[in-house]
């Protein structure tokens, strides 16, 4: 599952379809903590193994990017997740992740 996060993002790449699709309703949107809770509620029905693809805009400026993680990757049916990035991110952004290296993958899209 493709779960977009957030719609702002440090880069403007001319193929990317979340500032579009997102930003039409002229506000700045990104995932809510009670969102959260309904995503977690998905995966725990969705059977074993479930793939998590966390993109935006930006997941790095997404605030709670590791409480997401935190409360997925409690789930038992979640097999592992990927985040999708842009490369464009605070290293302190990077070693949050730490703790869950042996199920997370990052994508890095560079133009």
């Amino acid at each position: 599952m493709n779960l977009i996060v957030i719609d702002k993002c440090s880069n403007y790449c001319a193929y990317c379809f979340t500032s579009t699709e997102m930003g039409k309703s002229g506000k700045k949107t990104a995932l809510t903590r009670e969102g959260i809770e309904r995503v977690v509620q998905f995966i725990s029905r969705s059977g074993p193994n479930f793939r998590l693809n966390i993109i935006g805009g930006e997941p790095f400026l997404y605030k709670d990017l590791v409480y997401l993680l935190e409360k997925s990757m409690a789930e038992p049916a979640l097999g592992d997740a990927t985040i999708f990035t842009g490369g464009i991110c605070n290293s302190n952004e990077i070693l949050k992740l730490k703790p869950y290296r042996d199920r997370l993958s990052l994508l890095v899209n560079l133009n």
